[in-house]
């Protein structure tokens, strides 16, 4: 397979494997392959969330945003 790349990212790309001492093709099999894990893990979970809708498992949208709340909340708290 033959990819053409944007001239700007490709000019990236290379100022980004010259600074860093690494082959650009291999940097490119890398980010591709971590795009595509990335994408399948997305799709993955949509379709089993779909599927649960399906068989009528979901949660109300109280309890939803209740658990929403309470880990922003977490989040937003001073660590010692």
């Amino acid at each position: 397979m033959h990819l053409t790349v944007n001239p700007d990212l490709e000019q990236q790309l290379v100022a980004l494997a010259d600074a860093s001492g690494r082959n650009p093709q291999e940097m490119t099999d890398k980010a591709l392959r971590q795009y595509i894990a990335r994408e399948a893990e997305i799709i993955a979970k949509i379709r089993n969330g779909l599927a649960q809708a399906d068989r009528s498992q979901t949660s109300p949208h109280a309890d939803v945003m209740a658990r929403i709340d309470a880990k922003l909340a977490a989040l937003e708290r001073p660590r010692p």
